[in-house]
């Protein structure tokens, strides 16, 4: 058995020369360490005044619960505005995110300003994001172009003969590099009772390839067809972004005893951050997968969520108990895995 943790992603996706105006005539040389590896050491030499490409400037770092992001804003001469976005815990880090906030305007820099006591663990990589934006602003680094996608091919698929129109799945393999999308595969259509032939799929993945996306792809007729194709691959595509937490245990097939019939099984519910989707692969009456993509809040069900889907598989049964601490999204995930089994046995 395998288990992926589809964070990390498998098959199925200087410090800066500048101190602001209020040091201008101060000839003070300031040598702070940014708390992140590699990070330079040596002491900033304060000129008279730091110059600005004006704009936005942004930085991340990781934070304890997640990613901290600041961007600044500036025009030619100055710091403007500074933004802060993060997924800390308010009571802890507010007082001493809004702190550095005001202390980064007051100085136009990040440079000389120390991490909030109390709150060491969440100011620190918060000051080493906005020393990172501060070399973008002053052109003493250039950004990197991020990427856009975790390279490899991923799978989506659709299944809406559950509760819904048609038969069967659309299913998709979707191969990308870490720029663009490279090669789309249809491996089947939903039986919708729409005419679906080989040159609609050559053109639904010539669309795909030149618009990089799903944007404006269609099947003449089919409007069925095109909505579980287009979710399909967008379903790719939001792994492929990292869009989607996603969870996947798979097994051997074997004899099992399960009442559902051979096929894949998917349905999706609102949870507490956006929907929820939940799916099951069964050959012979034996679940080989089990499979859950969320936004929930990572540092806080990751673990639970693959507590769940490991048991359903090991298990062969989706009556399994929640997990302390993550009792709301667990149970959400377990119902909808019940849900999947009451629709497809009626």
């Amino acid at each position: 058995m395998k288990k992926n943790l589809l964070k990390n992603f498998t098959t199925l996706a200087v410090c800066t020369l500048g101190m602001g105006a209020l040091f201008a005539f101060s000839g003070c040389v300031y040598g702070d360490v940014d708390p992140v590896a590699g990070a330079d050491t040596a002491p900033v030499t304060t000129p008279a005044a730091a110059s600005f490409t004006p704009g936005s400037h942004t930085a991340t770092t990781a934070g304890a619960w997640g990613a901290i992001s600041v961007t600044l804003h500036t025009d030619a001469n100055q710091i403007t505005g500074v933004d802060i976005e993060h997924q800390e815990t308010p009571m802890f880090v507010d007082a001493g995110f809004a702190s550095i906030q005001s202390d980064i305007l007051a100085l136009q820099t990040p440079h000389g300003i120390d991490a909030f006591s109390g709150a060491t663990v969440s100011t620190e990589p918060l000051l080493a994001a906005a020393r990172q934006a501060f070399a973008y602003a002053t052109g003493a680094t250039t950004p990197a172009t991020p990427e856009r996608f975790v390279p490899g091919t991923y799978t989506g698929i659709v299944n809406q003969g559950v509760g819904g129109i048609g038969e069967g799945a659309t299913n998709v393999a979707v191969t990308f590099s870490g720029s663009s999308i490279t090669a789309l595969t249809i491996n089947s259509h939903m039986n919708t009772g729409e005419t679906v032939t080989e040159a609609d799929n050559q053109a639904l993945i010539a669309a795909v390839l030149e618009n990089q996306g799903t944007d404006g792809v269609a099947i003449e007729g089919a409007p069925n067809a095109t909505a579980n194709f287009v979710g399909a691959v967008q379903w790719a595509i939001d792994i492929a972004e990292q869009q989607l937490d996603f969870v996947l245990v798979e097994a051997a097939p074997g004899s099992g005893n399960n009442p559902i019939a051979t096929g894949v099984y998917i349905t999706s519910f609102p949870g507490r951050n956006d929907d929820i989707v939940v799916g099951l692969g069964i050959v012979n009456g034996t679940i080989i997968r089990a499979v859950a993509a969320h936004r929930e809040t990572s540092a806080f069900v990751d673990d639970a969520i693959l507590q769940i889907v490991t048991q359903v598989v090991e298990g062969q049964t989706v009556e399994v108990d929640t997990v302390a601490g993550a009792t709301f999204s667990t149970g959400l995930i377990i119902g909808g895995f019940q849900q999947l089994f009451a629709d497809a046995t009626n």
